[in-house]
C-alpha cells in the first residue's frame, strides 16, 4: 500500500491530515483489519473534509484528484520554492522530487470504488 512516510519533500502539508486519513482507510478497508464501523466513520468524516475544502476553493470534477493537486500546488518545500524563484532547476533535487511524484501517482490511482465495496458503502464514488 502507499506509504506517505516515503515523502522526502512533501511533508507537513496544510490539510495533509486528510491524506493520512485516506491512507488509513484504504489500508484498513482491505481484509477489514480494523473495526469496520470505526473505519467507516473515519471515511465519512474524511469525505466531509474533502467536500468542504473543495467547496471553499470552488473545485469541481474528481474531488480526490483536485485535493491531491491542491496538496502539490500549495506545499512549500525546497523543490517548489527553488522552482518558483529560479524556474527550472538542475541537480539531485529533481530525483528527490521524482520520488515524491511517484507516490502522488499511486495516490491518484487509488481505487476509491474498491474501498467503497470493501466497506459496503457508497461514499467515495461521490467524489469522482
Amino acid at each position: 500500500m502507499m506509504d506517505i512516510n516515503r515523502f522526502l519533500l512533501y511533508r507537513n502539508m496544510e490539510n495533509g491530515d486528510i491524506l493520512e486519513d485516506m491512507i488509513y482507510i484504504a489500508e484498513n478497508s482491505e481484509g477489514l483489519l480494523a473495526d469496520t464501523a470505526a473505519v467507516t466513520e473515519r471515511l465519512y468524516k474524511t469525505v466531509n473534509k474533502i467536500i468542504d475544502l473543495s467547496y471553499y476553493h470552488g473545485y469541481r470534477g474528481n474531488l480526490w484528484h483536485t485535493y491531491l493537486a491542491y496538496l502539490l500546488a500549495n506545499s512549500e518545500n525546497a523543490y517548489s520554492m527553488a522552482c518558483e524563484i529560479r524556474g527550472e532547476i538542475e541537480g539531485s533535487i529533481n530525483d528527490v522530487a521524482a520520488n515524491d511524484f511517484k507516490i502522488f501517482m499511486e495516490l491518484f490511482n487509488l481505487d476509491l470504488q474498491a474501498i467503497d465495496e470493501n466497506l459496503s458503502v457508497n461514499c467515495l464514488n461521490r467524489l469522482l
